[in-house]
């Protein structure tokens, strides 16, 4: 890249700076005089609205008590729990009444509350939040319930290996400062807490002076600061709290652990303490993050994943937070014989990072990367909300994101090689590392000790919700807010373009879809659909797999393909200045690969790695055994859906080259695409691009996929499997419905928002065995296809409970076929599913890929409006009909300790 283009890409970068308050909103901010703090971020084009409340504490503040989870413990009674003016289920139900999504989290130095739903409920949903946050009983039947299920998520949050990896790198890298300790604590010190602390920590904290309280969304700023005046400006102001954290002292020997544990491949986090976010370091080090490991073409990813081949997967990140605890941290994922090999290259990067300026290209390149990194983080209105609450609480100053984004812009190479030798001394190095049991010792390998992984962490869920106003009022809003330029256009060569406007944000878009996925896949070819779309952007005829990812890189623009079940995709987002090169790149990748050996190879093998990876989860590992025994038949690959889309490690070692030219041919043709682009826009412009890179695109014949239709329903049936993790799942396979199954699809849904909630857990199930403390996690969801699918119920609990846990859920099914759902849990079901719809597409990415597979599938771009309607207009007696329909014989895996 010449000089020129790097300053026109720096003066590119500030001209899209200073159309950040018009794109992403401007801020209001005010502070009532008992010290609440209130911001608020208006988007009148968004139908939703969040309501968050920060309480400024979390697991470092908890004083004499720290260590024992006690931020975390208030968060579980507080959020949904029992106030001064409303019981549990009064809470809970005007929060369903409302169609709201609740939820809570706990971090090192704060605690949220939020509530995200339509707009026209802000006022209730205010009400709710302010409600529980501030006028909380804590009763001892709420504090010795949620001890009780916190301790069962004690038990239970190192399935997922990277839980478990963290926890120990930050107590490797900290050795008196508070961020050491676990969020939710340690299980000796927790069981210590009693009801008193709890109301103490309380009465001392959850005061206005200690709080933040952010809206955005369809809201209006002076109406909002009206209603948070009258709901809490009489709070009294609480004591202030003198806040001190101890320094770390001076770390003067590299630090090294290797723990072998019940995985299959390697787990790595390579690091550095550095500094918080007040410090000017932040900017070269975050740059230095970006250069080194963000994107396809960044060094650690071309050097060691690509070239080296020592890793599967490696990402970099600089993590500043408002106290003195940052870190420069890299993870990996690898086989455990090259950890040694693996080390020593990224060290090698560092140290060159350290002795070589970066190139004015690869800067210039990192720093658009970032003006789109700070684009793409302002999509949802929880992420601009959740951004005005950082940018408050770590530096005080609302627009602090912006201006950083401005600042970067100013860093020199110098500065980035200043900071590189700075941080990344040998001293100073932090080494922790997972390895199977059965790897063999190395020289990283040295001080090793042994641990067992139990299994998964889920998502923190407040009390189940669901639907004030009537359906009308919905309906209305859906009205107002549907609006937006959109043209579709079926081109000569059978090519369906659809272009919709959507300038919120200086940002588009766009998703190519085909029909085929695991239906395509040949049998005896397993993972063969998923291996041709991740192979589209290693070479074409034009073009290297070097030349696209530094290409894309360079304009800040992410690119990606994949296969699902039904169809495979290539996506891409990118600066509204770029979408016509980005659509010639994306034009060249589905129309012109060449699938070079010497990356199938690899491609293979980063493939073969996650198949093992998803073995150490355990709902993905249930979930395989149950698809392979409902559709597998006696060879175990019988049809499709009996294998995920990365298939079997069997049948993807044995493809190549020629299987994936032979997919292509039989897939990628003008006939059985779908185009879709969404974005900061004009419509006709966008499809005339698309013409000049498509409209002598061929077609091809049918493509002939398999499918399953003839697949019997299945029949009740018990698999049971042993697993080394602690916790035990239990999954219940009914037969399902198809995605085009345009008369019961509906009703499911409103049938499991009934059963098990939507998006976040709830529902019969939820209630029930999460309040008798006999799951850690429990949840329901229609898993389908273009050919019948499974209505899939799982939970997550000890191995001594799975047998009364599915009792439990057989008792409520049994009940559904039965039972007629009264007016006011029917609407809040439908409420909640419709909400939930809205709440998944807020970006354009989502929106397009919805619209592309909706057309692709012959259901129609619009079919998601048509869908909210349909499920609004669901009846008591449907709920019951699909329930007598397919809750019938289930097929159960088991997954459990000998």
């Amino acid at each position: 890249m010449n000089t020129a283009a790097v300053r026109g890409l720096a003066l590119f970068a500030m001209l899209l700076l200073l159309a950040l308050p018009a794109a992403g909103g401007d801020v209001a901010v005010c502070t009532l005089e008992n010290g609440l703090q209130v911001a608020v971020r208006e988007n009148p084009r968004s139908p939703l609205v969040t309501v968050r409340i920060y309480v400024r504490v979390g697991s470092m503040w908890e004083d004499d008590l720290l260590g024992a989870g006690l931020s975390h413990l208030l968060e579980h009674i507080v959020s949904g729990g029992s106030t001064r003016t409303r019981s549990e289920a009064q809470g809970e139900r005007l929060a369903a009444r409302i169609g709201g999504q609740v939820n809570a989290y706990t971090t090192k130095d704060h605690t949220c509350y939020h509530i995200t739903t339509l707009s026209e409920y802000f006022e209730p949903a205010l009400e709710l939040l302010t409600d529980w946050v501030t006028n909380a009983t804590i009763t001892t039947k709420e504090f010795t319930r949620e001890q009780g299920v916190i301790l069962r998520e004690m038990g239970t949050r190192y399935a997922r290996p990277e839980t478990l990896l963290f926890e120990q790198y930050a107590q490797l890298m900290f050795r008196v400062h508070p961020a050491r300790h676990p969020v939710i604590g340690y299980e000796d010190l927790f069981k210590k807490v009693t009801r008193e602390d709890a109301l103490r920590f309380y009465q001392r904290w959850y005061r206005p002076n200690h709080m933040l309280l952010v809206v955005a969304g369809n809201v209006n700023s002076e109406h909002v600061f009206s209603r948070v005046q009258e709901r809490l400006g009489r709070l009294p102001r609480g004591p202030e709290v003198a806040k001190a954290l101890p320094s770390e002292p001076e770390q003067v020997c590299p630090r090294v652990h290797v723990q072998r544990a019940d995985v299959q491949v390697a787990y790595l986090a390579l690091g550095y303490r550095t500094v918080p976010v007040t410090h000017a370091d932040l900017y070269p080090l975050d740059l230095a993050a970006f250069v080194l490991g963000h994107g396809p073409s960044a060094r650690l990813v071309r050097a060691v994943r690509d070239e080296q081949k020592l890793v599967h997967s490696i990402s970099c990140w600089s993590d500043t937070p408002a106290y003195d605890a940052g870190n420069f941290t890299i993870f990996a994922t690898l086989d455990p014989n090259r950890l040694e090999a693996a080390k020593a290259a990224i060290i090698a990067e560092l140290e060159r990072l350290k002795r070589e300026p970066v190139a004015a290209e690869e800067l210039a390149k990192a720093k658009r990367q970032k003006v789109a990194e700070h684009f793409q983080s302002l999509q949802t209105v929880e992420d601009q909300a959740q951004q005005v609450a950082w940018d408050l609480m770590a530096t005080g100053d609302p627009e602090f994101s912006a201006q950083y984004t401005a600042r970067i812009q100013r860093v020199t190479t110098e500065e980035i090689q200043q900071v590189a030798q700075r941080y990344f001394a040998p001293e100073r190095l932090c080494l922790y590392a997972l390895v199977p049991r059965s790897a063999p010792a190395t020289k990283t390998t040295s001080e090793e000790t042994t641990a067992t992984l139990p299994r998964p962490t889920s998502t923190e869920s407040a009390p189940a919700i669901s639907a004030i106003p009537d359906g009308s009022a919905l309906a209305r809003n859906r009205k107002e807010t549907t609006a937006g330029e959109l043209e579709k256009h079926v081109l000569p060569n059978g090519l369906t373009v659809i272009c919709k406007r959507n300038a919120d944000l200086p940002l588009v878009s766009a998703v190519a879809v085909f029909l085929g996925g695991v239906r395509a896949d040949p049998p005896g070819k397993a993972g063969l659909c998923h291996l041709t779309a991740d192979m589209l952007m290693r070479g074409t005829k034009s073009r290297s797999a070097h030349q696209i990812t530094t290409t894309l890189d360079a304009l800040g623009a992410t690119m990606s393909a994949s296969a699902g079940n039904n169809s495979l995709y290539v996506s891409a987002t990118c600066l509204k200045e770029d979408l016509g090169q980005v659509l010639e790149i994306l034009a060249d990748v589905v129309r012109h690969p060449t699938f070079p050996e010497d990356e199938l190879e690899r491609r293979r093998n980063l493939q073969l790695a996650a198949i093992r990876r998803g073995w150490d989860d355990l709902h993905t590992a249930g979930m395989r055994l149950l698809r392979k025994e409902v559709y597998g038949g006696a060879e175990g690959l019988a049809l499709p859906y009996a294998w995920d889309a990365l298939g079997v490690e069997e049948t993807v070692k044995s493809l190549t080259r020629a299987d994936l030219v032979a997919m292509h041919a039989r897939l990628f043709g003008a006939n059985n695409m779908v185009l879709a682009i969404v974005g900061d826009i004009t419509p006709a412009a966008a499809l005339e691009t698309a013409r000049a890179h498509f409209s002598d695109f061929s077609a091809v014949p049918d493509p002939k996929l398999r499918e399953a239709a003839h697949l019997p329903p299945p029949r009740a049936k018990r698999i049971q499997q042993t697993t080394t993790k602690e916790m035990a799942i239990i999954l219940l396979g009914y037969p399902g419905i198809t995605l085009r199954d345009t008369k019961d699809r509906p009703a499911m849904e409103v049938l499991d928002a009934i059963v098990s909630g939507i998006r976040l857990p709830g529902g019969w199930l939820h209630r029930e065995l999460r309040g008798r403390q006999l799951v850690y996690e429990v949840h329901a969801y229609n898993w389908i296809g273009l050919d019948p699918g499974l209505f899939v119920t799982y939970a997550i609990c000890e191995p001594d409970k799975v047998n009364e846990v599915r009792e439990v859920i057989l008792k409520h099914y049994a009940r559904a076929t039965r039972y007629l759902p009264p007016a006011e849990e029917l609407d809040i079901a439908k409420k909640a599913s419709a909400t939930a719809q809205a709440l998944e597409l807020q970006e354009n990415i989502d929106q397009a890929l919805d619209m592309a597979l909706n057309e692709l599938y012959d259901l129609g771009y619009d079919y998601s409006q048509r869908f909210r309607e349909a499920i609004l207009a669901v009846t008591a007696e449907d709920v019951r009909r699909v329930a007598q329909r397919y809750l019938t014989e289930p097929v159960e895996v088991v997954l459990t300790k000998q």
